[in-house]
Order: C-alpha cells, then sequence, then structure tokens
C-alpha cells in the first residue's frame, strides 16, 4: 500500500569536495505520489495509512486488526487505487525513481567461454583493449556475494560462480556487477536456465554515458550478435 506525502526521499552522493549549497543538486525528489501534483489527494486518508507505520524505525505495523480495518475501508482503497492508476497512466523516467536495475541475459556457451577465457590476449572480460579505455574503466574479479542465497535446483535460477566489478574514472561510487553462471557447474549442469548472466546496477550512480562505456565492453569482445534471447 502507497501513500502520497510532501516530502522527498532523498539521496546524497559521497564527500568529493561539494560545498554545502552544491549537495542539494543531488538531491533526488520521489514525486510519483507527491502532494502538490495530484489534486485527488486526501492528506486526511493518507493519515489513516501512516498510522499503520512506525516512524522511528520506519517499520509496519503488526496489528492484524488495524491492518484488515484499513483494507475494508473503502474509501481508503478506492483512493489508493486511483492514485495507482493515475501514476501508472503518466509513468515515465521525469516521474518515478528506479532504484535498481537488473538485466537478465542468456548467453551462448561460446559467448561464455569467451567471456571467462584465460587467454587475455584476445578473450576475457577483463581484457581491455584500447588504451583510452584502459585509462577510463577497471574490471576486476570479486567474492560472488549472496546472489545464489535461496537458490533452488528446482526452479530456473542459475547458480552463478563469477562475478566482476565494473568500475568507471577510478570512482568506486559508479560501478556495474555482473555475474556469470558456469554451465558446467553441478548445480546448473542439465537444467535449463531462463538466463545465465545478470548485469545490475544503481542507475542515480552512473549516468547513461557512463553505463554505456561500461556496457560496451560486451560488444567489443562478443559483437552484436552475442545474446541467444
Amino acid at each position: 500500500m502507497s501513500y502520497s506525502n510532501d516530502c522527498s526521499n532523498t539521496s546524497v552522493m559521497p564527500n568529493d569536495g561539494l560545498d554545502e549549497n552544491s549537495i542539494l543538486d543531488f538531491y533526488t525528489k520521489s514525486n510519483i505520489f507527491y502532494i502538490d501534483k495530484h489534486s485527488m489527494v486526501q492528506p486526511e486518508l493518507n493519515r489513516v495509512i501512516a498510522k499503520l507505520t512506525n516512524p522511528k524505525n520506519f517499520s509496519y505495523t503488526t496489528n492484524i486488526t488495524k491492518i484488515i480495518r484499513v483494507l475494508r475501508d473503502k474509501e481508503i482503497v478506492g483512493n489508493q487505487q486511483n492514485l495507482m492508476q493515475l501514476a501508472i497512466d503518466n509513468i515515465s523516467e521525469d516521474t518515478v525513481d528506479v532504484d535498481y536495475i537488473k538485466i537478465g541475459i542468456k548467453l551462448s556457451k561460446s559467448d561464455q567461454d569467451k567471456l571467462l577465457s584465460k587467454r587475455s590476449d584476445l578473450f576475457g572480460i577483463q581484457n581491455i583493449k584500447t588504451n583510452p579505455r584502459k585509462e577510463r574503466l577497471n574490471i576486476s574479479k570479486v567474492k560472488i556475494g549472496d546472489i545464489n542465497y535461496g537458490f533452488k535446483s528446482d526452479g530456473k535460477s542459475c547458480f552463478f560462480t563469477h562475478k566482476f566489478l565494473m568500475c568507471v574514472d577510478n570512482d568506486i561510487y559508479r560501478y556495474i556487477h555482473v555475474y556469470i553462471a558456469d554451465p558446467a557447474h553441478p548445480k546448473n549442469k542439465g537444467r535449463k536456465l531462463a538466463y545465465n548472466c545478470v548485469i545490475e546496477f544503481i542507475p542515480t550512480r552512473v549516468s547513461n554515458q557512463q553505463v554505456s562505456f561500461m556496457l560496451y565492453q560486451f560488444y567489443s569482445l562478443l559483437g552484436p550478435r552475442c545474446i541467444d534471447s
């Protein structure tokens, strides 16, 4: 359940020489339900919904009776439905915040071999071919992390075996994670997988140009027809 508010969610970039005035330029408003944007917003209904949360720790109430009482209120539910529909009808990159992007890719066996190749003179995701790109792009192999948490062998999710960190302009804050699943791994072998490579990043940390620059690494190694589906 969502309710509109008259304040903004903010995220602050790390201290990189910005003064107190210029740091305000990096505040990002989450205004999909901004109270000044929609005439149909009813603050009195918002307050009823807001009482279901604890403002100290931003957690929802565990009192089922209170939750059911709100869900049974036709006026509140109807208003919420109208707000959601209005937001969906008018959605654009200017009106909604995308906090996280995860792209699943199905690579061929040949493409995976190229990305994971040890022959750095020819292939390998860490092989950066031109000096200008080497000056700006850094790719390192890192620990796999918790992406395999909850893995089930009877599902379509793959078991990832490799993780790479792509970083632009020597700024660890501006990065892309790349996960690859080795098809020969016992937990992947013989299974039909929806995808075997995942690219993920936080869009507020990297510009479109930086994302394009980093993802060109795939094009330079695999060419324009590297993805099966």
